[in-house]
């Protein structure tokens, strides 16, 4: 289950190569930081045997509360899910696996599908807005230039996060909060 952070997609080809080699092994893509964005000319979301997306509100395609989407083009999968969604029910009254309430409420889906119009805009506004921070950031103080992280050149990014590594976070912190710059430290330990 590869998680395509910070907006990007992982290597999908290689990691779907190493669950062919392994017996046709199921990748279930978490695509819910890259949805939108795209891997060597396919769309985040598509590149396994599953794809699935959290439409959290802090996500790229985001609802006002709790909501996600599965995508799969195998049909066996795809009714599975469906199934599980609602309690396990293939048919009425007919509950075959164990399920849960997994429904998206109508408010929710309301709001996702409304962003839906525009998410190529937001998608373009916020790229156009990661360029230009990586203009401004290319270079420190003293001219020097700083090596920052962008996505390779077979895949974009829908910049879930501006992320940045660096020296001393703590001090940069200080300075950008000082500024009014809103930052936060995304995973600070592992899982």
């Amino acid at each position: 289950m590869p998680v395509s952070l910070y907006g990007q997609p992982a290597d999908m080809d290689a990691i779907n190569a190493i669950a062919a080699r392994h017996g046709q092994l199921p990748v279930i893509e978490d695509a819910a930081q890259s949805f939108g964005a795209t891997y060597r000319g396919r769309k985040s979301g598509n590149l396994s045997t599953l794809g699935c997306t959290s439409f959290f509100p802090s996500k790229p395609l985001g609802c006002y509360g709790d909501g996600g989407a599965i995508f799969t083009s195998d049909d066996a999968l795809a009714q599975a899910c469906r199934e599980i969604r609602v309690h396990g029910q293939s048919k009425r009254y007919v509950h075959t696996p164990i399920g849960v309430g997994g429904r998206m409420d109508t408010l929710q889906c309301a709001i996702v599908l409304a962003k839906l119009d525009r998410f190529d805009q937001e998608i373009a506004q916020r790229q156009a807005v990661a360029r230009r921070y990586h203009e401004l950031l290319a270079t420190d103080e003293h001219g020097s230039t700083r090596i920052l992280p962008w996505p390779q050149d077979d895949r974009t990014s829908v910049f879930a996060q501006y992320t940045l590594r660096v020296q001393d976070r703590d001090a940069l912190q200080a300075r950008l909060h000082a500024a009014g710059i809103p930052t936060a430290v995304h995973y600070p330990v592992p899982l």
